[in-house]
């Protein structure tokens, strides 16, 4: 792979990191629905999770364009580890406390947050403009990795050391990534930022938005992504749960896994074909089959055919995302990156709490209710199990194609 030793450096650094705190994340969401059995406290651990990239995403742009990125990373990382080795003391010693948890979940995002988006403003600045397409389907082959080993490893081991015995792997993944980081040169992760120390700080954190609504194609583009955003996240975050409804830990290891093999293959596709065109026509079309996929893992309760499209709903995923990513950093100036990312991430995620909000209850009161009256009994010829589920992820679906239709009318969209 034709890029430079630092950048696989701090890749490989990530992907250690980002594999520990996948098992921590699959172990907290089958203890919780362990506990609970139900879909709502689960979607709400996902809300708090989410808040972050809302409210600090301003400040975050701001210090990952001010400061060495390394360094954030690096407090960062710490931080998630202090906060994993808090729910081991709490889950060894106390009894189960919902509020707690939701803390810190909150409190481990917030870190995340950090760590994200200074990795992602990183990018430009470890690797030269021809490897920045190259750089960013490698960043979508951990999250592909991540989705595989993270669902199958923590499902095998739940069962055996629980979930202490995964947060304390998640740990060790942890100090392995750290000393990688230490021996990489700082100086490779920021720019000379003299000039804008002296400058207004709010006026700094505010122009990242100020560039973003100045650019009429990346504007579109932003609006699409964040309805975008608000529909899948409606159905995925349901993942944890509809699988656990269609059988065992097994069975939602194997949809996950799935998820992430579909990752895995649409990030390897998109970091080294050369026929992937990185325009508006790749994101229309990978809108259509992601939406044409969410309609098929909620047509059947069948585990092999919703793995069947999540495997397909999650291909075209870092597709969607690489050549998204690539077009914004093709446009951003290199010195506004990190805040202009930041302020991306939070208008793109704002309508995402809504759809935790609204999916919880939805599924465990508003539909059953539904399905109880005559419109059931139509709707009962698909099949009644985990039914409540499904008709959330043809929703989804429907609202995906229909939002891709829409956009790709728009005069603005079609210049990228």
């Amino acid at each position: 792979m034709n890029i430079n030793s630092s950048y696989r450096k701090v890749w490989f650094a990530r992907l250690i990191s980002i594999l520990g705190t996948g098992l921590t994340s699959f172990g907290v969401s089958v203890w919780v629905y362990t506990v609970t059995g139900k879909a709502t406290p689960m979607v709400l651990i996902l809300l708090f999770s989410i808040l972050p990239a809302i409210f600090l995403a301003p400040f975050s742009g701001y210090l990952c364009d001010k400061y060495n990125r390394k360094a954030i990373i690096i407090c960062a990382d710490s931080i998630a580890a202090l906060i994993s080795v808090f729910i081991y003391i709490c889950v060894s010693y106390y009894e189960f406390n919902y509020f707690v948890l939701c803390v810190f979940t909150f409190l481990d995002s917030c870190a995340n947050f950090f760590d994200n988006n200074a990795y992602q403003a990183s990018i430009t600045t470890l690797v030269s403009p021809d490897e920045v397409k190259t750089a960013n389907g490698m960043s979508q082959i951990i999250d592909s990795l991540d989705s595989i080993a993270s669902p199958i490893v923590a499902g095998m081991l739940y069962p055996l050391i629980g979930l202490n015995g995964i947060i304390i792997i998640d740990l060790i993944s942890y100090l392995v990534s750290l000393v990688i980081l230490v021996t990489i040169d700082s100086s490779k992760f920021s720019m000379d930022n003299e000039n804008q120390k002296k400058r207004n700080t709010k006026r700094e954190i505010l122009l990242g938005f100020k560039f973003i609504f100045s650019q009429g194609s990346l504007r579109v583009l932003l609006i699409y992504f964040t309805i975008l955003n608000f529909t899948f996240n409606l159905a995925t975050s349901l993942i944890e749960p509809f699988g656990l409804t269609l059988g065992n830990t097994f069975d939602l290891g194997i949809i996950k896994a799935c998820g992430g093999f579909g990752i895995l293959c649409g990030s390897l596709v998109v970091t080294f074909s050369k026929k992937i065109h990185f325009t508006y026509k790749t994101i229309v079309i990978g809108g259509l089959v992601a939406g044409i996929a969410l309609q098929l893992m909620g047509f059947t309760h069948i585990t092999c055919i919703v793995a069947i499209g999540r495997f397909s709903f999650s291909f075209v995923t870092p597709i969607l995302n690489t050549v998204a990513g690539t077009l914004w950093m093709q446009e951003t100036p290199r010195i506004l990156q990190g805040r202009v990312f930041a302020s991306r991430s939070m208008i793109a995620r704002c309508f995402v709490p809504l759809s935790y909000v609204v999916v919880g209850p939805l599924v465990d009161i508003v539909l059953p209710k539904l399905l109880q009256s005559n419109l059931g009994l139509i709707i009962n010829v698909v099949g009644t199990q985990a039914l409540e589920y499904r008709l959330v992820f043809c929703g989804a679906g429907v609202l995906c194609v229909l939002i891709t239709c829409c956009v790709a009318a728009n005069t603005n969209f079609r210049k990228l």
